[in-house]
């Protein structure tokens, strides 16, 4: 069993402490309160808990709790990923956009089923609450 942040192999020098508190934790020890987090993020019907919020912002989508239970994370990735990650929702992030670059409305973003679609069609992980163009190819 690897006691090691488990984005510590992509992201290694961004490994540590964060607000304070230093070391890692288990990802499926990761519980506290995002409810206001995924509020500001229009996320608010996602219904999902900090670990979930975690994982699928890190792109792991499904994962079974067995393995979940085998993972730990630093806080500083836990805070980039869980309630203190922002987007700059500056343009959309939607891989196949090549239309102009608009700054995307502040309700389109992107959810838990189209992350997981766009990892599945494009191999890219787009964050949860990131910016989405979905109403702006329309206009």
């Amino acid at each position: 069993m690897s006691s090691d942040c488990f984005l510590s192999s992509n992201d290694e020098r961004n490994c540590g402490p964060s607000r304070g508190p230093s070391g890692i934790v288990r990802v499926s020890e990761c519980n506290d309160n995002v409810e206001n987090h995924l509020i500001s993020c229009h996320l608010s019907k996602q219904g999902l808990n900090e670990s979930q919020l975690i994982l699928a912002r890190a792109g792991l989508f499904n994962l079974p709790r067995e393995e979940c239970q085998k993972m730990w994370i630093c806080y500083r990735h836990r805070h980039m990923l869980g309630r203190f990650w922002r987007c700059s929702k500056v343009t959309c992030q939607y891989p196949e956009h090549s239309g102009e670059k608009k700054r995307v409305k502040e309700r389109e973003v992107i959810n838990l089923q189209m992350a997981y679609d766009i990892q599945k069609l494009f191999g890219v992980t787009v964050p949860l609450g990131s910016g989405s163009f979905i109403n702006n190819i329309f206009e």
